[in-house]
């Protein structure tokens, strides 16, 4: 995940959980070179919300640009990796992704082949 500017990036869903006190909702995206991002929003009662994008296991500060005429496609600006999620709220983010990563497969019927990944590409 590179810093700055990041065009492009397409929403493919969006899901909710609860797991270990912290509620957390989050959008699917994907990129053009097929990587794969949460934004996330997670909280414990009467918490405050914390957004960031989670990619593989690394948490990023972000801000998210939406043209107003374009959507579906978001520009993502990455601020930096931000590395002091509590354990607890990280792991809780994790098990979400995963389970939702998973329920993603199942539904599609197999493994889902980013555009970066794709063997004919």
């Amino acid at each position: 995940m590179k810093n700055g500017l990041n065009p492009g990036w397409i929403k493919e869903g969006k899901f909710t959980d609860m797991i270990n006190e912290y509620t957390i909702e989050a959008s699917r995206y994907i990129n053009p070179d097929g990587e794969v991002g949460w934004r996330v929003g997670s909280w414990r009662e009467r918490c405050p919300t914390h957004e960031m994008l989670v990619s593989g296991e690394k948490f990023y500060q972000v801000n998210f640009q939406i043209p107003e005429f374009q959507a579906s496609h978001h520009t993502i600006e990455i601020l930096g990796e931000i590395n002091s999620v509590d354990p607890k709220e990280r792991e809780a983010i994790l098990e979400a992704i995963k389970g939702w990563e998973k329920q993603i497969v199942e539904t599609a019927g197999g493994p889902i082949i980013s555009p970066k990944n794709h063997p004919e590409s």
